[in-house]
């Protein structure tokens, strides 16, 4: 069960609806609308990817500044070891 108490701490949770993060959510999705601005009407396994994987129709440049942002927000909600980065 996640710390918030409402679902278990999946992925998708953790990700995009863990109350506990929601301040860091709405930057990491800021920071996504200035790489891609349609990145709202994603679903949610599709966002999950993304934040994971990138995309495959982005550049390097781009995918990698992706990934930048969902370290950030990994590490910022202290969820995690900072060891772990």
């Amino acid at each position: 069960m996640c710390s918030c108490s409402l679902e278990p701490e999946t992925t998708t949770h953790f990700l995009l609806h863990c109350p506990n993060f929601t301040n860091l959510r709405l930057t990491l999705m800021s920071n996504l609308k200035d790489i891609d601005p349609t990145i709202s009407s994603l679903d949610d396994a599709n966002l999950v990817n993304l934040l994971l994987f990138g995309k495959d129709s982005f550049n390097n440049k781009n995918n990698i500044k992706v990934i930048e942002k969902t370290i950030e927000f990994l590490k910022n909600s202290l969820r995690f070891d900072e060891s772990l980065f």
